[in-house]
């Protein structure tokens, strides 16, 4: 069957038709998800635009609203969270509670925050990784890293001593008491969120 040629005004119709959405530059991605991991490796997450989780983890850890978290009240928060993981009460973290929370909390971080630097293909080696991206410290196992004497188990007594160090290197002046202004921010913070003061919110 032989072509009909289109009309003039057909063909310059077809022309200044608008291109497909599939044509469309894309938009920006949407705001990344705000997530905290707390000194005790407990995990916090906030929509984007509302107040770093870094914010939610004070609160409720400053038993008496002070504004000021102590020593005393650091340690309670800690122990609260070490008892949902201690599942069978024994007083200490079995290997297989611990591994549960690297499969089922660490896991379920995001291993990235925001797009890839330009020109990079692979994430930045001297970048946090783990619960180190989204914690006040480079700590990428904070449960695990507990386990002092390296015997696959962490004790009560452990964890208590590795939050007791975690909370000396956030009270740099030796106050006995943190406030949540002077938290420096998370790597994941700096990057979605950079500001002089983000925990000011």
């Amino acid at each position: 069957m032989k072509a009909i040629p289109l009309p003039l005004h057909a063909a310059l119709a077809l022309l200044l038709m608008p291109a497909p959405l599939a044509a469309q530059p894309a938009s920006d991605p949407a705001p990344t998800e705000q997530v905290f991991v707390a000194p005790s490796g407990e995990v916090f997450r906030n929509s984007p635009g509302a107040p770093w989780p870094v914010a939610d983890w004070f609160a409720a850890a400053d038993i008496d609203g002070d504004k000021r978290l102590t020593l005393a009240e650091y340690q309670a928060d800690a122990d609260r969270y070490f008892a949902t993981l201690d599942s069978d009460r024994s007083g200490r973290l079995e290997p297989a509670e611990i591994d549960r929370y690297e499969a089922e909390v660490l896991a379920g971080l995001p291993a990235r925050v925001g797009p890839p630097p330009r020109g990079r293909a692979r994430p930045d080696p001297d970048r946090p990784r783990g619960a180190g991206l989204y914690g006040l410290m480079d700590i990428r196992h904070p449960v695990k890293a507990a386990d002092i004497d390296m015997n696959a188990h962490v004790t009560q007594a452990e964890y208590r001593a590795i939050m007791a160090r975690r909370f000396e290197r956030l009270d740099q002046v030796g106050r006995g008491a943190i406030r949540l202004a002077e938290l420096p921010p998370t790597p994941a913070q700096e990057i979605l969120a950079p500001k002089p003061s983000p925990h000011r919110n």
